[in-house]
């Protein structure tokens, strides 16, 4: 993640809220490695951290296509479809 805090300081990153922070190094490290399971999961975790819950079903929908035909019970995917579950 070192290389994603750098890209964070050139971008011109300041402190904020730690949850902002955390979005914002999440959705840097989606730039360089998209797609990945951990990767949208963080960056839906770090949303929600920043009480950002546009940005977070954004990428709990992400990670649900990704893996919507996947034969695992990873607690990621059963995460993100309990929040997009209908209520």
């Amino acid at each position: 993640m070192a290389h994603v805090a750098k890209r964070h300081r050139r971008a011109g990153g300041t402190g904020g809220s730690a949850g902002a922070n955390d979005s914002l190094l999440s959705e840097t490290s989606l730039q360089s490695t998209p797609n990945r399971l951990r990767g949208l999961y963080g960056a839906a975790k770090a949303a929600e951290g920043a009480k950002e819950r546009e940005k977070m079903a954004t990428y709990f929908r992400k990670l649900a296509e990704l893996t919507r035909e996947a034969d695992s019970d990873r607690v990621e995917i059963r995460e993100a479809n309990a929040f997009l579950a209908p209520r």
